[in-house]
């Protein structure tokens, strides 16, 4: 079983940043850039959804745009954290802003399979920007108090463009006038790309002695992102099928409105309180905890409720949903100290994400959706499962290089041109 370094991998003080720690405006300006590649998460059903009613995608089309987007977003998080370097971070995120800028100014007059090819190239530009921030996430002191600042305040802008959208530019402009608002925060992350360090220290490597290849290619880094891609599969599967459970238990269009409303607010609400108290709890701890408490949130749905008592359950799994979330951070850590596999968690949340969906749709029909509650059910249980052996396994400490553990680089002065 693990200890010390692992087992606490949340808590401020147990765990150095790897390099200097980046000044407040450097993480500031790699927080903001990250908050506008994960914008369209929250924003694409008043996106998008403004295109359908303007006859410029069908609704088949509507969801292809949407996996598009996401599938690209996740492979782009996956694959940048495998394959890039943290040098030279200046070019690479302003050309990721100016494709992002591009792509949303030339929605302007595309319909059909255009837009869906342009919310695909878009996704691989948005992944790039959100893999800056994962990089300063996985080398930071409290990776779980940064993903869930991360996670707060993408919560908040989310709302904040759902909200405003389409009450000013969208009355002019249609849904055009929604992806320039896309635009113009991906301008704002391309100017603020001149305040993040252009080099951030190397992620260490496993000392020759333990056998191991890089971190992310062991057993148990790869089963950790199995278990971290069920997560997401269950929370994502779940919210996407609130809307039929709800029909399913004769709620109308209002309540449902206030059912989605309640489980958004209540998630910002989990992601602040992680931020909060993520120096004093072990991330295993809230994984018991957030098992009984989306068994007992799943069973309830399973009843089909009256609108009271569903919202309140929609508001429980919204609130744990964001709280969770930045602790599957220490857990990649237990499973690879070298923090390499911290990096690419993002886009396996996004892959599960997009899976969930499609798992539940092969267990519902037109007129039962709880099918849909065993599907997601099972994904966190085998999700429980995987973490349970992973945490307990009687595997010796990742020694890492001494070289390593003093490396004081990245976000170093001097290194920023």
């Amino acid at each position: 079983m693990h200890t010390g370094f692992e087992r606490e991998a949340g808590v401020d003080g147990v765990i150095p940043w790897i390099g200097s720690r980046p000044t407040p405006l450097q993480i500031g300006a790699l927080l903001l850039i990250g908050v506008v590649g994960m914008l369209i998460c929250g924003v694409q059903p008043v996106v998008l959804g403004a295109l359908l009613n303007e006859h410029r995608l069908n609704a088949s089309q509507l969801g292809w745009g949407t996996a598009a987007e996401f599938l690209t977003l996740g492979i782009a998080i996956s694959a940048a954290g495998i394959f890039l370097t943290t040098r030279n971070m200046r070019a690479k995120l302003a050309i990721a802003a100016a494709l992002a800028i591009v792509a949303d100014v030339a929605v302007h007059g595309q319909s059909g399979l255009a837009v869906i090819v342009n919310r695909a190239v878009c996704g691989a530009a948005e992944g790039v920007l959100v893999w800056c921030t994962t990089c300063m996430i996985a080398r930071s002191s409290a990776p779980a108090r940064w993903a869930g600042v991360f996670l707060t305040l993408q919560g908040v802008s989310q709302l904040l463009f759902a909200a405003a959208a389409p009450v000013t530019i969208m009355p002019a402009l249609g849904a055009d006038g929604g992806f320039y608002a896309l635009a113009g925060t991906a301008a704002l992350a391309l100017a603020a790309v001149v305040a993040v360090p252009d080099r951030m220290a190397d992620l260490p490597k496993p000392a020759a002695s333990t056998g191991g290849a890089a971190g992310a290619c062991t057993p148990a880094a790869i089963a950790s992102l199995l278990s971290i891609f069920l997560i997401a599969a269950f929370s994502i599967g779940l919210y996407a099928y609130l809307a039929p459970l709800a029909a399913q238990a004769h709620i109308g269009g209002q309540g449902l409105g206030l059912i989605v409303s309640i489980s958004l607010a209540t998630s910002i609400l989990g992601s602040a309180l992680a931020a909060a108290v993520a120096y004093r709890v072990t991330y295993f701890a809230v994984f018991v905890v957030c098992l009984v408490v989306n068994a007992a949130t799943l069973a309830v749905l399973a009843f089909l409720p009256g609108l009271l008592v569903f919202a309140v359950a929609a508001g429980v799994f919204g609130f744990f949903w964001l709280f969770f979330l930045p602790f599957q951070l220490p857990f990649a850590i237990e499973s690879d100290p070298t923090r390499r596999i911290a990096v690419i968690v993002p886009g396996a949340q996004l892959l599960g994400g997009s899976a969930g969906p499609l798992f539940c749709s092969f267990f519902v029909n037109d007129g039962e959706s709880r099918g849909a509650l065993w599907v997601c059910g099972a994904c966190f249980v085998v999700a429980f499962a995987i973490s349970v052996v992973l945490h307990f396994r009687p595997s010796p400490r990742t020694r890492l290089p001494e070289a390593a553990r003093r490396r004081r680089g990245g976000f170093r002065r001097g290194d920023a041109d």
